[in-house]
């Protein structure tokens, strides 16, 4: 991960996540996030549309923004997007996920003892090409961003 993503995830706790419907359809849910160096995770109802849709189809695109920019400053303006696929942790890979939530969220005490699922999407590699000034772009593999 660059610095410029790094400062980008760290003051934001909010990303857009964008699954597919079972019929194809993009869907996108504003969901709190916790990341470390590999993966971004969250926390989410089993019955929600986009955990519904990964149980389906895995393929995610993140986008991680400050909507408090400044039209004026264009320039400044950054953002971070992933092409990742995410899956449901369970056993020790979740129970490290959730340490990682709480670790961002210490007040969250409800959601992470919840019984709703986590899930983690790689990060995956810096995608130089797309990659502009602050405007941050991962892929995961064989996935285009």
């Amino acid at each position: 991960m660059n610095d410029i993503a790094e400062a980008i995830l760290a003051k934001n706790i909010y990303c857009t996540l964008s699954t597919v419907t079972d019929d194809g359809a993009a869907w996108g849910t504003p969901v709190h996030f916790a990341y470390d160096n590999e993966n971004i995770y969250w926390l989410s109802h089993p019955d929600a549309v986009h955990s519904l849709n990964i149980e389906h189809d895995g393929r995610v695109f993140i986008t991680v923004f400050d909507s408090r920019q400044l039209a004026e400053t264009l320039g400044d303006r950054g953002a971070v997007y992933i092409s990742s696929k995410a899956v449901k942790l369970s056993g020790d890979a979740a129970v490290a996920a959730r340490d990682i939530y709480a670790d961002r969220f210490p007040d969250d005490n409800d959601r992470k003892m919840s019984e709703w699922d986590v899930y983690a999407a790689p990060i995956g590699t810096l995608n130089e090409d797309r990659t502009k000034g602050q405007l941050v772009y991962f892929t995961n593999g064989g996935d285009r961003a």
